[in-house]
């Protein structure tokens, strides 16, 4: 539907806001990863586009070793984490969180009228 990047991270950053961030707190530590929208629109639509084309996933960024490190500067992963998971669980959450606000904010309305979705959408 965007297009291209501009329109994806346009519409996306507009919703969500680009400096949101993707995960929220862990529920063991209590450790939110400082990762905002902004830092993985780029990389989510070309992963996108690589797998949707048959294409062979290349090595950096999505195949190599990644920390998730906290807002306080930690690192949150246990484990080898790598930039496929990263896109995976970031597509993730980032659907949840604007299924969830359309839910919450009640925005059916807007979401059946395209002109109205349209502005929703738009960054401020």
């Amino acid at each position: 539907m965007a297009g291209n990047i501009d329109g994806f991270m346009k519409r996306v950053g507009g919703f969500l806001g680009l400096d949101t961030l993707v995960f929220p707190p862990d529920s063991l530590m209590n450790r939110e990863p400082n990762t905002l929208v902004r830092d993985v629109l780029n990389d989510l639509y070309d992963f996108r586009n690589i797998v949707a084309h048959g294409q062979e996933i290349p090595a950096e960024p999505y195949r190599t070793k990644k920390d998730l490190i906290s807002t306080e500067g930690k690192r949150v992963n246990c484990e080898d984490y790598y930039g496929a998971v990263l896109m995976l669980e970031s597509s993730l959450f980032i659907l949840t969180t604007a299924l969830r606000r359309i839910f919450t904010e009640n925005l059916f309305d807007d979401v059946a009228d395209a002109e109205k979705w349209w502005n929703k959408m738009a960054c401020q």
